[in-house]
C-alpha cells in the first residue's frame, strides 16, 4: 500500500466518522435550533421591537405591564380606577334617589288613605266605616 492510498483511506475514514457523528447529532442540533428560535422570539417579545417598514413598533412586556398597572391608579379621569370610582358615586346617588322616591310613595299612600276616609265619610254621613289601612313595604 502506498502512502497516497493510506492518506486516502485515512481521509475517507475521517469523512465517514464525521458524517456518522453528524447524523447522530442532527436531532440534537434541530432541538437546539428550535430552542434558540423560541428563546429569540421570547426575548423579542420581552424587550419589544422597533418600528420597521410596514410594521408598527411593539411594546415590550415591562412597558405593557406598566401600562396595565397605570390603569389601577387614579389620575383624574382617564383610568379604569377613575371610571369605577365614578360608577360608585353614581350608584350611591341612585340609591339616595330611590330612598327619596320610596319615602314620597309612602307619604302619597298616607294621603290617599286620608282622602279615601274623608270621601267615605261624605258619602255615608250616618254610617261610620273603618278607615282603610295604609299599606307600606
Amino acid at each position: 500500500m502506498t502512502q497516497l492510498e493510506a492518506i486516502s483511506i485515512i481521509i475517507s475514514g475521517i469523512v465517514a466518522l464525521l458524517t456518522f457523528i453528524g447524523l447522530l447529532l442532527r436531532p440534537l442540533f434541530k432541538k437546539l435550533k428550535l430552542s434558540l428560535s423560541t428563546w429569540e422570539s421570547f426575548m423579542r417579545d420581552w424587550n419589544g421591537e422597533e418600528q420597521a417598514p410596514g410594521r408598527d413598533p411593539a411594546a415590550g412586556v415591562m412597558q405593557r405591564l406598566n401600562k396595565i398597572d397605570g390603569e389601577f391608579k387614579r389620575n383624574g379621569g382617564s383610568t379604569m380606577k377613575d371610571d369605577v370610582a365614578g360608577m360608585k358615586e353614581s350608584i350611591s346617588d341612585i340609591k339616595e334617589g330611590l330612598g327619596r322616591i320610596e319615602e314620597s310613595l309612602v307619604n302619597l299612600n298616607k294621603t290617599d288613605v286620608s282622602i279615601e276616609t274623608r270621601l267615605t265619610a261624605l258619602e255615608n254621613p250616618g254610617h261610620k266605616r273603618a278607615a282603610p289601612k295604609a299599606t307600606s313595604k
